[in-house]
């Protein structure tokens, strides 16, 4: 896990909601704490955790 990969899922996971958008700093730890959490799954469940993520969020009209 890269620290690239983790900061495009802290900004995935902002986008959808699923994260607080606030600066401070306990919310900037919890989003960091999610992402990691998330690349620390076997691969198969990270992929489809985000794949859903990601088309959750395009079918509400969020990410391009």
């Amino acid at each position: 896990m890269t620290d690239k990969e983790i900061q495009q899922t802290i900004k995935l996971l902002t986008a959808c909601g699923m994260v607080s958008r606030s600066e401070h700093y306990t919310h900037k730890s919890i989003r960091e704490l999610v992402a990691s959490s998330i690349h620390r799954m076997q691969s198969e469940q990270r992929t489809a955790l985000l794949n859903t993520i990601r088309f959750l969020l395009y079918d509400k009209g969020g990410e391009q």
